[in-house]
């Protein structure tokens, strides 16, 4: 028996960790939530997952910062797999930071809001 997909969704705000959680429940994932880039660590040292869904901006670690630790970027890097997708969320309305998340190893990025169907895409390239 496959195993079921796994996913992080760390946002700030309320309403869009509980959109983003509520649909890929819907769509048959194991979700945890957490409101802050510091939580991700102890998240990813304990657990193993397939998807980061994670907002760009936020108090205390960014997710600029989140993305570069869990691809490994310099000294503090985070050991996580390689096969972590990274979906990247942000309420910016210029291009310059999606472009740089993707640059830096976001495999998707949507500014928020999004649509459903736009996540859903984004999912199923994972």
């Amino acid at each position: 028996m496959d195993r079921q997909k796994r996913a992080l969704v760390v946002d700030d705000e309320p309403s869009m960790r509980f959109v983003a959680s509520r649909a890929l429940k819907d769509w048959g994932w194991d979700v945890r939530v957490v409101d802050d880039g510091v939580a991700v660590e102890s998240y990813l040292e304990s657990e193993k997952f397939d998807l980061v869904v994670l907002d760009l901006l936020m108090p205390g670690m960014n997710g600029f910062e989140v993305l570069r630790r869990v691809r490994g970027a310099g000294d503090l890097g985070w050991k996580t797999p390689s096969s972590v997708r990274v979906i990247a969320l942000s309420g910016q309305t210029g291009e310059d930071g999606l472009s740089f998340a993707k640059r830096i190893g976001a495999n998707a990025v949507l500014a928020k809001p999004f649509e459903i169907d736009t996540l859903r895409s984004a999912v199923e390239g994972v």
